[in-house]
């Protein structure tokens, strides 16, 4: 008996170069954008070199402490050595998740261990929350549209101010809500409108809000966020009139063809007591109308601003 094999199908192979670069490929995309913004990336490390010398040069002669800085500082150590938000039993304060980060950066760092005050080692953690801040606000004008110059004109006018030289450097619970209130409008910002970037910008508000103890409806109505918002309602007010003036309307509809029904008309030039079929289709393309061209005008009118 004589048995024949199936013909042998040469499989395709990648090109040994092919498959090299498909591993790669994180790589490639990482030195192409570092290409890209290579002149951004050096001008934004010169910058924050030289501010973080400035703030750092005196910071723990200046300002003078304050008592708040050493109440922060001692609720985060409290939170280290005793498991407890504070070391007092009748405590009540800002939400905690401000000394929280101020806890995370002593026993990462050793900052309390190295010598000197509390308070300074608090402080080192405020030149960081700054330098984070100053970057964050760099790519927040670069997103907002500005040239690099102005850019950077931002930054130094953010970090070198009298008030910033001394309010910055002071353990204080709003330095440390800054990068998170920054880091959401650089993601509200961002030129690709994914539900991700919407996702990420709400939280750093959540944690804005919870660190600084701002209430969220000041947040909601600053400038970058509202006209997100109203945006948002703007853009699906033609959709949200639709349902319920269509339920309406087939309610009316329902309830006058049950009456004629029951109460045939008797005779007259109305023909009937309730509303024509239609008037009724009239009143509801015309509200509907009435809300997209509200809803157009609007848009138009955000577009100027």
């Amino acid at each position: 008996m004589t048995t024949t094999s199936a013909p042998r199908v040469p499989v395709a192979r990648r090109p040994a170069g092919v498959a090299a670069a498909a591993g790669t490929t994180w790589t490639a995309q990482l030195a192409s954008w570092l290409h890209t913004h290579a002149t951004s990336i050096v001008v934004v490390s010169v910058a924050l070199g030289a501010i973080a010398v400035v703030h750092a040069w005196g910071m723990a002669t200046f300002p003078a402490r304050f008592d708040d800085e050493g109440t922060y500082v001692s609720q985060a150590w409290s939170l280290l050595t005793r498991g407890a938000l504070s070391p007092y039993t009748y405590w009540y304060d800002h939400p905690p998740l401000g000394w929280m980060q101020l806890a995370g950066w002593f026993a990462s760092t050793g900052a309390l261990d190295r010598g000197g005050n509390a308070v300074t080692a608090g402080r080192e953690a405020m030149l960081v929350a700054h330098l984070v801040s100053s970057g964050l606000l760099y790519v927040l004008a670069r997103r907002l549209g500005f040239a690099r110059g102005w850019s950077v004109v931002a930054l130094v006018l953010y970090t070198a101010s009298p008030l910033a030289l001394s309010m910055h450097r002071m353990v204080f619970l709003d330095n440390l809500a800054m990068p998170w209130l920054i880091g959401a409008f650089v993601l509200a910002c961002t030129p690709r409108h994914r539900l991700s970037a919407y996702a990420g910008a709400a939280l750093p508000l959540l944690l804005y809000s919870s660190i600084s103890g701002v209430g969220l409806g000041n947040i909601l109505s600053s400038q970058v966020i509202a006209q997100e918002i109203v945006r948002t309602l703007v853009g699906s007010i033609g959709l949200i009139a639709a349902v319920p003036i269509t339920t309406a309307v087939a309610a009316l509809l329902t309830s006058t063809s049950a009456a004629a029904e029951e109460f045939p008309p008797t005779g007259g030039m109305s023909g009937g007591s309730g509303p024509s079929t239609a008037a009724l289709l009239l009143l509801t393309f015309g509200g509907l109308a009435v809300a997209a061209g509200a809803a157009m005008l609007a848009m138009q009118q955000i577009r100027r601003d």
